[in-house]
C-alpha cells in the first residue's frame, strides 16, 4: 500500500514539473510574439488638387532700359548716378565741361606753374579767371524714371561726344525670361501661372503669367524662351529687382485633381530598386509598409497612389525608418501633424 502511494506522488510530481516546463515556455512564446512599442510621428493622408508644373532656368529681364549718352566731348565734372540708384525724370544725372572750356582752363594753370615772376603769375591768374567764368557746362537729365543698373563713366573722366554713360531701367517692365526645353514646349501655352524664384532673394516667390512664347529655339542647348510677366508686384519687392537676375520659373502646366498627398518625410526611398515606400499605422496600432507610386512633387508634399491607400489614413512621418511590418506603435496627439 505505502508502494503504491509513494508510487502516486512520484507520477504527481512528474505531471506538475511537465506542466510548469511547458507553462513557462508558452509564456516564453506568448512574450516574443509581442513587438516592442515605439513612439512615432503620424500625419493623415490628404485628398486635394495639386498643381503639375515644368521648371525652367532663367533671368531678369527689363523691355525698356534708357542708354543715356554723353552730348558733348569734355570732362565729367561730377556723376549723380551710381549703380542700383533710383532716379525720376528730370533729375541730374552728370555735369560736363566742354572740350574747349577744359582746355582754356588746362592752359591757364600751366601758365601759374610756370610763372617765374609775379607780372607772369598774375597775368596767368587773371586768364583763369577768365576761362573759369566763361566755361561752358552741359547739364545731363534723366528722362525716364527707373534703376541705374550700369554705370560706365567716373567723375573727373575725359569722355567723348556719344559715350555711354549709365543706364536706367524701367522696373516696372521686369520680366522673366526662361529657357524651356524643346520636348516641353508643346505643354505651355500664354495665360499659365507661374512661381518665379530668384537666387538673390531665395525667400521671396514671385507670381508671374506666361505671356510670350518663342516658336525659335537654339539649335545649340535645344531650348525656347518663355517670357513671363510678374504679377501685382509689391512696391518693397519691386524695389530689390535688378535686369540679370538668375532663377527659376516653376510654370503650372495641370492640375491634379482629388490627389492622395503625404508629406515628404512620409516617403522612404529604396535606392537599389529607385521605389518609394510609407508606413501605415492600422486602427490596432501596428505598422504596414506599402510600396508606392510617386506622381507630383512639391517643397513639402508628395502625391503617392497603391492599392489600399485612401484619404484620412494615418502614415509616419517620423520614426519608420528601418520599423518592421506588425511593431505596435504609440502616437503622442502632440506629435500628430
Amino acid at each position: 500500500m505505502r508502494k503504491h502511494r509513494l508510487a502516486f506522488l512520484t507520477l504527481l510530481l512528474l505531471l506538475a514539473s511537465i506542466a510548469g516546463c511547458s507553462s513557462s515556455r508558452s509564456a516564453e512564446e506568448g512574450n516574443s510574439s509581442i513587438s516592442p512599442i515605439v513612439a512615432v510621428k503620424v500625419a493623415e493622408i490628404k485628398s486635394a488638387d495639386i498643381p503639375v508644373t515644368l521648371t525652367a532656368l532663367g533671368k531678369t529681364n527689363a523691355l525698356r532700359e534708357e542708354k543715356i549718352f554723353s552730348p558733348i566731348t569734355g570732362k565729367i565734372l561730377s556723376l549723380k548716378a551710381l549703380e542700383n540708384m533710383p532716379v525720376h525724370k528730370g533729375d541730374v544725372i552728370a555735369t560736363i565741361r566742354t572740350k574747349e572750356s577744359q582746355a582754356a582752363i588746362d592752359g591757364a594753370e600751366i601758365l601759374i606753374r610756370s610763372a617765374t615772376t609775379d607780372q607772369q603769375r598774375s597775368a596767368a591768374e587773371r586768364a583763369l579767371l577768365l576761362a573759369d567764368s566763361t566755361q561752358t557746362v552741359v547739364v545731363v537729365r534723366a528722362s525716364s524714371e527707373g534703376i541705374v543698373s550700369v554705370r560706365n563713366v567716373s567723375e573727373g573722366e575725359l569722355v567723348n561726344e556719344g559715350a555711354e554713360l549709365v543706364s536706367v531701367v524701367d522696373l516696372w517692365t521686369l520680366e522673366f525670361v526662361a529657357d524651356a526645353r524643346v520636348q516641353e514646349l508643346a505643354k505651355l501655352h500664354t495665360g499659365q501661372g507661374a512661381k518665379v524664384r530668384l537666387a538673390a532673394l531665395p525667400n521671396v516667390e514671385l507670381r508671374s503669367t506666361v505671356y510670350a512664347i518663342n516658336s525659335q529655339t537654339d539649335p545649340e542647348s535645344q531650348t525656347a524662351t518663355v517670357h513671363l510677366r510678374f504679377a501685382d508686384l509689391p512696391q518693397q519687392t519691386s524695389r530689390l529687382l535688378r535686369t540679370g537676375m538668375a532663377g527659376s520659373a516653376q510654370i503650372t502646366i495641370a492640375i491634379r485633381r482629388n490627389a492622395l498627398l503625404v508629406p515628404r518625410t512620409a516617403l522612404l526611398r529604396n535606392d537599389e530598386t529607385a521605389s518609394y515606400s510609407l508606413v501605415t499605422v492600422s486602427a490596432d496600432s501596428l505598422s504596414k509598409t506599402i510600396v508606392v507610386t510617386v506622381g507630383v512633387m512639391t517643397d513639402s508634399l508628395a502625391e503617392v497612389s497603391a492599392e489600399g491607400l485612401a484619404a484620412g489614413m494615418s502614415v509616419i512621418v517620423e520614426g519608420h525608418y528601418a520599423l518592421e511590418d506588425s511593431t505596435r506603435v504609440t502616437v503622442n496627439s502632440s506629435q500628430t501633424q
